[in-house]
């Protein structure tokens, strides 16, 4: 679950959820709250097994590789706070990326998008944000920062809202919605 300070109780709800109903079943958040709040989330939170200090996309692609192993090695995955023996382990930091175009795009092709309803009255659509951050720019919140950096380049934006089936994953040609805010 990636997720921004206003929902960050959702999540949390969900996470006891999950585990009253499958106990071992490992949960690993993110997002920029969590990235800032790591340890005091961790205290507050003792369902999130994994927690996502920075990057995510190598973090969490390297934490399900550990896991999938008979023996992970935990403390090897750099960007990751995790529990170990009662104790909240704080990782190596994990350098931001340089650049978001190194990251491949998404399997849209693998989504259920049956199962997805997005934030509108639309159904089975997928919103894509084609920069790091949130685009909403709320004064209080710390999402919305000036040192967002890496971003994919504004030539990337077409092919990724093309591949997402024209603005609404699954349904080639469909026209985009709004509008689309790279923030470069």
């Amino acid at each position: 679950m990636t997720e921004t300070i206003a929902i960050v109780p959702h999540y949390q709800n969900a996470a006891k959820f999950i585990k009253k109903a499958r106990p071992h079943t490992p949960i690993c958040v993110g997002g920029f709250y969590i990235a800032a709040n790591y340890q005091s989330v961790a205290e507050d939170t003792p369902e999130f097994d994994f927690l996502i200090a920075g990057e995510p996309e190598m973090t969490f692609t390297e934490l399900c590789q550990e896991l999938s192993k008979p023996k992970p090695d935990l403390a090897s995955v750099k960007g990751l706070v995790h529990r170990q023996n009662g104790s909240i382990k704080i990782n190596a930091y994990r350098s931001l990326m340089k650049n978001l175009d190194d990251l491949p795009m998404p399997a849209y092709d693998l989504f259920p998008m049956d199962k997805y309803q997005g934030w509108s009255t639309l159904k089975h659509y997928q919103e894509i944000f084609t920069s790091r951050g949130c685009p909403f720019g709320c004064g209080f919140c710390i999402d919305w920062l000036p040192w967002i950096r890496g971003k994919q380049g504004l030539a990337a934006v077409p092919d990724q809202v093309s591949r997402a089936g024209g603005g609404r994953a699954g349904a080639p040609g469909k026209k985009v919605r709004g509008t689309v805010r790279p923030y470069l």
